[in-house]
């Protein structure tokens, strides 16, 4: 039984972590195994992230013009660097899509659930200026990044005549749907200036988040401390693990360290009422990207993080979204990108039946097929998500 789950778990890793592995490797020890996975030298419990400018800015408050909200309002390490409540909420609006995790953000070319950020530094930017979320503005982070607490090194601050000018302006006239007057009256250097500081500060965060931790959990813990034990007492998770890489086939696109493909999807999750699909998702993000002024920025100043943002537009992409992160799934309060589902039990029994899935006439179908799992095979699954 022993060997049985061994070979199980090792073929979970190797489906996980696609790396060739010669056979003769499972005659070695775990750590060797996982070591030749790539798992081991990829991860250090103890590295966490550094504290930095970066750091102090995603938890305060101070970037919003109105002092209540923090880019840790919505992404809460407690729930896994995703939102405690069911959609995301800011500034008495509840916003059309629930709020992604951050864990796997510095494996993914494009953020958002739709991916119209081409970097880190272009979502961090656009989520400070929107008037649902941060509800802020760039001369809001230039005027932050000038605070003497702050750690945002002084290559961020703007020059010090600048400096005096925005410092007297009020922060309630540095909201998103304020600012731009104040922002216009400027002259072209000193705009340039505003800009970069703001790109800056958007990058002191990315930087953090970059390097957010990789999560303990039962597998991670077993390679860290060559001790199976608790993998081998979770019959339900084994089980489940073996399905989740084998019969539910999860594993197509919930691969990799981080359980992701990072593409894009249409799993035919239609509005709360399974009439249709009516965001558009990924299609309408392709639409949009090359125009962003957020990819714009980032492009400018961090051009090295900002990836591809021209595109071919197909049908194919409406109502597509990006593949998330399922490290510490059971932590979330709500899945899929409009938050539908309330637990991971009704995500498998979606995946298990197709039961209110919208396909629009347009879209290739072909992936999609009802699983067809027992009521303790859902289970199993279950158990093994949250496991991770």
């Amino acid at each position: 039984m022993k060997t049985l789950s061994y070979l199980l778990l090792i073929s979970f890793f190797m489906t996980i972590f696609p790396l060739k592995i010669s056979f003769s490797a499972y005659s070695e020890n775990y750590s060797s195994i996982m070591s030749e996975l790539g798992f081991l030298n990829k991860f250090s419990k103890n590295a966490g992230p550094p504290s930095n400018g970066g750091e102090q800015a995603f938890f305060s408050s101070r970037l919003s013009a109105t002092n209540k909200n923090s880019c840790s309002s919505c992404h809460n390490p407690k729930s896994a660097w995703s939102a405690i409540s069911p959609l995301s909420f800011a500034f008495n609006h509840i916003n059309q899509r629930s709020t992604p995790s951050l864990f796997h953000s510095k494996e993914v070319d494009y953020l958002f659930w739709d991916g119209r950020a081409a970097s880190l530094e272009a979502q961090v930017m656009e989520v400070i200026e929107n008037g649902n979320e941060m509800d802020s503005s760039r001369i809001m982070a230039a005027k932050y990044a000038l605070e003497p607490a702050r750690k945002v090194p002084n290559y961020c601050n703007v020059s010090s005549q600048l400096a005096h000018k925005i410092q007297k302006i009020p922060n309630s006239e540095l909201s998103s749907s304020k600012y731009k007057n104040i922002y216009n009256s400027f002259s072209l250097p000193e705009k340039n200036e505003i800009d970069k500081s703001f790109a800056c500060v958007a990058h002191e965060i990315s930087i953090f988040i970059r390097k957010i931790p990789y999560p303990d959990n039962i597998w991670s813990n077993a390679v860290s401390t060559n001790d199976f034990s608790a993998i081998e007492s979770n019959n339900m998770a084994l089980s489940g693990a073996k399905l989740f890489v084998g019969k539910a086939g999860c594993s197509v696109c919930h691969y990799g360290l981080y359980l992701s493909d990072g593409q894009f999807h249409n799993i035919g999750i239609g509005d709360i009422k399974n009439q249709d699909i009516s965001d558009p998702g990924r299609f309408q993000a392709l639409k949009e990207m090359e125009e962003n002024p957020y990819n714009i920025l980032a492009n400018r100043f961090y051009p090295e993080y900002v990836k591809k943002i021209k595109f071919n537009i197909s049908e194919e992409s409406w109502g597509a979204f990006r593949t998330p992160s399922l490290l510490q799934v059971r932590l979330k309060s709500a899945y899929m990108h409009n938050g539908k589902f309330r637990n991971l039990y009704e995500v498998v029994h979606y995946y298990n039946t197709l039961s209110g899935s919208v396909i629009p006439p347009h879209h290739y179908t072909g992936v999609l097929k009802p699983l067809k799992l027992t009521s303790l095979e859902e289970k199993q699954l279950v158990e093994f998500l949250n496991t991770l």
